[in-house]
């Protein structure tokens, strides 16, 4: 009696485990199509991509799961979760993405997979079929066109700021100009994110050209006020990559990677103070990712970094007089 229920009890799990692969490879493969449909196909970061396909996803791999016989919800959830880990596998195997944004976008995706993994054992229970799944399925590549047809990314403005104990006349030539930053980058700079290296500039007033060199490439900065020694703005014509993608290959075909996040204008202004110079750091952006309340908290915190790079660097060589 005791070999027979173990016997049962193992192949109990072994068809819990073959109904859970099933499952996630569907999810996978849903996925896969999303991406090549959202992305090279239509162009779009959008809410479909990062909300509805992990939805989908979830709902599959939590009807799958549970159609033949209903399983505990902890069973049903971690298998949503296997199902979005062997997603970000298959993107990272054909070098669709890299390690840094597949941890970036994980958290989103893993918690609305696993709502869509509640609804789809919810489906189960109740005994509903395949049908809708292919009508959702379906519906993913149409949200995509229209989101890009409909989609303006809207500017944000990002303002970082310093206190110089030095003079405003000082800290004026350090902010056109300054050297390179030899402080060794944060971690999250050296797993890949673009960090700022050193600024020249060509000429003088508006109309000059400032580079700002990241160590993915430069920033090209036609300079479009020149108000020595308060304020300096400029335009941003050309940018390099946002971030050089951790991968197991040498290229990752990810288009996010080039234009999606865009800087399109900055400014610094130099505000007189009994101490020195309060020196502020502003860049506008845009991020053509949804949702926006995410990536641009994201992004946000990280433009606050970069800023506070630069403007150290500028502190430091302002107050040693270089």
């Amino acid at each position: 009696m005791t070999r027979r229920h173990n016997g049962t009890d193992r192949g109990s799990v072994s068809r819990r485990g073959a109904v859970a692969l099933i499952g996630a490879a569907g999810a996978v493969i849903v996925g896969l199509l999303a991406i090549l449909i959202s992305v090279f196909a239509v162009g779009s970061y959008g809410v479909t991509l990062f909300l509805g396909t992990p939805f989908v996803q979830g709902m599959i791999v939590g009807w799958a799961f549970n159609r033949k016989a209903l399983k505990p919800d902890g069973q049903t959830s971690g298998v949503v979760l296997l199902s979005v880990m062997l997603f970000g596998g298959a993107m990272l195997l054909f070098a669709l993405e890299g390690i840094l944004c597949i941890a970036m976008a994980f958290p989103i995706a893993a918690g609305v997979a696993m709502l869509g993994g509640a609804i789809g054992r919810e489906i189960a229970k109740r005994g509903g079929g395949a049908v809708g799944f292919a009508a959702s399925i379906f519906l993913l590549p149409m949200g995509s066109m229209m989101e890009k047809v409909s989609s303006v990314p809207p500017v944000y403005e990002a303002v970082t700021t310093v206190d110089v104990a030095a003079a405003p006349e000082v800290v004026w030539q350090r902010v056109v100009r300054f050297d390179e930053i030899e402080e060794l980058p944060a971690w999250y700079f050296r797993a890949g994110i673009a960090y700022p290296i050193r600024a020249t500039i060509n000429g003088s007033g508006v109309g000059a050209i400032r580079r700002c060199e990241f160590s993915t490439g430069a920033f090209v900065e036609p300079i479009t006020a020149w108000h020595e020694p308060h304020r300096l703005a400029f335009n941003v014509i050309a940018q390099p990559p946002a971030l050089r993608e951790l991968s197991i290959y040498s290229k990752v075909y990810a288009p996010h990677l080039d234009g999606y996040f865009r800087s399109t204008r900055g400014e610094f202004t130099l505000i007189p103070t009994p101490a020195g110079t309060r020196l502020e750091g502003h860049t506008w952006y845009s991020v053509d990712m949804y949702p926006q309340a995410y990536w641009r908290w994201m992004s946000e915190i990280l433009l606050h970094r970069i800023h506070q790079r630069v403007l150290d660097q500028v502190r430091r060589e302002a107050e040693a007089g270089v």
